[in-house]
């Protein structure tokens, strides 16, 4: 928007930041239209169309019967497609930790069921996951404003259902919004919290937020509230996006992603991420998981499969790269692949490191070069193995490699 101003578009309207709960449908009106414009461009053309013609508005407007259509077709969901909206439900068949027990992390290794399902993706993708939230918080949420589990809600598309059930799957209720501290500080009457929302206490309101979630605001300033209103100041869920691990041509009836489990301890309690635990703690007990392809532009592979790649992966950034040596082995591409793998310690926290060492034994990982933290009493990062083998990664740039970073 800044960018076209700049070029000295003449602003019809301001803009307005919305939230993301139909982008998967907005994508699709606007490819829609974008298709029937070009049939009509390559009509102008063919009848000579004149590049100095002034274009209006006008000129673009769709026949009511085309415009109807092309909505239909927003609405209409192919069998075997899949996206945000309608989401595959698969089950979880494999939840395996990564590091040994003596890790500070918890990074873990997920594959979902893909056979006869149609879901198709490509190396260098995500994998859109839809949580549900945990069952304690919600508990604790709903002690904390004294509403009963069993109250009602009215959700639009859900109609009436418990505020339990709302809590759980329909609703954000680990983040604090700004609406949400209004409408605390509104019934607690909090001076701490009118002093927090002032402008010019931006820097410290981010800092007393660091950590906390919203069970914390609610048991810290107790407020009650009805079951109706507590939903109306919460934000829809939205689903957690994860780098594919893998590749259909090695996996076809799977699909993999690693993940980092985010727990730490507030206020004498584990917090947890949303969607972290419930893919550690909970994902394996329910019947099915709402999965779906997050496509992506340019994280992909060179189409010639003879040229070099430099792949900088430290932590959960190694999984796409699993996916591209897979890749690249089941085509049997000729082109060198170098991957910078960093974590903590070498003895906990290398991942998949038998995988890995075999493909270097095969020759498809080409040069695997590490960098664990705390091995040793300077930390040492993929950045300054960079920096160490710089005029290597020259050489393999000169030559026309591709480099990435997860």
């Amino acid at each position: 928007d800044s960018r076209v101003e700049q070029l000295g578009a003449q602003r019809m309207t301001s803009l307005v930041e919305c939230d993301t709960d139909y982008q998967e449908r907005a994508e699709l009106w606007i490819n829609a239209v974008a298709g029937t414009l070009s049939q009509y461009a390559s009509r102008e053309i063919e009848s000579g169309f004149s590049a100095n013609r002034e274009l209006s508005p006008a000129s673009f407007n769709l026949p009511q019967q085309q415009a109807i259509e092309t909505a239909a077709a927003v609405e209409t969901v192919i069998p075997g497609s899949y996206d945000r909206s309608h989401p595959l439900h698969t089950r979880l068949i494999a939840n395996r930790l990564l590091n040994q027990e003596a890790s500070e992390k918890e990074t873990r290794h997920y594959i979902f069921d893909l056979a006869n399902t149609g879901l198709h993706y490509e190396a260098g993708d995500a994998l859109g996951v839809w949580p549900t939230n945990c069952p304690d918080t919600v508990e604790e949420i709903l002690h904390a404003v004294e509403l009963q589990p069993t109250d009602i809600v009215t959700l639009k598309d859900h109609g009436e259902i418990t505020v339990a059930e709302a809590l759980l799957r329909h609703f954000e209720i680990a983040r604090i919004t700004p609406t949400i501290l209004q409408f605390v500080q509104e019934r607690s009457h909090s001076d701490q919290l009118e002093t927090l929302l002032k402008h010019e206490s931006k820097s410290r309101l981010k800092e007393w937020l660091r950590g906390r979630h919203l069970v914390d605001l609610l048991q810290e300033f107790p407020v009650t509230a009805g079951a109706d209103e507590l939903v109306r100041i919460l934000k829809p869920l939205q689903p957690r996006f994860y780098s594919i691990s893998s590749s259909p041509m090695a996996n076809p009836d799977e699909v993999h992603i690693t993940v980092s489990t985010v727990r730490y301890p507030f206020n004498g309690k584990t917090r947890k991420g949303v969607c972290s635990s419930f893919l550690a703690d909970r994902a394996e007990l329910a019947a099915e998981v709402p999965i779906f392809i997050q496509k992506t532009a340019h994280f992909r592979l060179p189409v010639n499969p003879d040229t070099p790649i430099i792949m900088v992966g430290p932590g959960t950034g190694v999984g796409p790269f699993r996916g591209f040596l897979q890749e690249r082995q089941a085509i049997r591409a000729k082109g060198k692949n170098w991957l910078l793998f960093g974590e903590q310690r070498a003895d906990q926290d290398f991942y998949f490191q038998e995988e890995l060492e075999a493909m270097q034994r095969d020759g498809i990982l080409t040069r695997l070069d590490t960098a664990f933290s705390r091995d040793q009493p300077e930390k040492i990062y993929v950045q300054h193995r960079l920096i160490e083998h710089g005029s290597e990664v020259w050489a393999w740039l000169r030559e026309g490699a591709h480099f990435y970073i997860c």
